[in-house]
């Protein structure tokens, strides 16, 4: 009688080949594979409705999630998405009605912040750049040098009205010139046609 030989497969690589028979007393053509996927119908879920997988950002949402609407949700999602944006500088930021803080408080301020009425501010009252306009500084205002070595206080008027520097105090004082470099300091006051030079 001729000998039969199975291939015996080694159990340290991947099967290869078709099961015929059960498999757990199961006949394998009910076995659910990777190529024969059960519908909702199989399962007992044919009054499911099938859906795809949406985005919070752009998917349609109903109901609520821990007592949040998700329509709610979704547009803290959307928010917060655009803060993102902002703060990686791919968009602009815009602030309606709010405030910016930025730095370490300390006394109740803030090293830098924008108030809502559009106020730049850097600690409170050191440095102000108002809304209207108005720009004050404590102490020294220093205005360094370009990359060309210029510095210049321009006062931009037009054809009418008056452009004013005005010193305050017991004992103004105009500081011109420097000890080092030694050079020639120059005070131009002009009034029509005529001009007035001081050294």
């Amino acid at each position: 009688m001729a000998k039969q030989w199975k291939q015996v497969q080694r159990a340290d690589s991947d099967f290869a080949g078709n099961v015929t028979g059960k498999i757990n007393n199961v006949v394998v053509s009910n076995v659910y594979t990777t190529s024969n996927k059960p519908t909702k119908a199989d399962v007992g879920l044919s009054a499911v409705e099938n859906f795809s997988k949406a985005s919070i950002l752009g998917g349609t949402f109903t109901g609520d999630i821990g007592g949040t609407s998700a329509a709610d949700i979704k547009a803290k999602a959307v928010a917060g998405e655009a803060a993102k944006s902002a703060v990686d500088g791919s968009t602009a930021i815009t602030m309606v009605g709010g405030s910016l803080s930025i730095g370490t408080q300390s006394g109740g301020v803030y090293p830098f912040s924008v108030d809502t009425s559009g106020n730049l501010k850097i600690k409170n009252d050191e440095f102000q750049a108002l809304a209207d306009g108005t720009v004050n500084c404590k102490g020294s205002f220093t205005i360094n040098q370009d990359s060309s070595s210029n510095s210049k206080i321009l006062l931009s008027g037009s054809g009418s009205g008056t452009a004013e520097v005005e010193v305050q105090g017991a004992n103004p004082t105009f500081d011109l010139g420097g000890t080092s470099p030694l050079g020639t300091s120059t005070l131009l006051l002009k009034e029509v046609e005529q001009t007035t030079k001081l050294e």
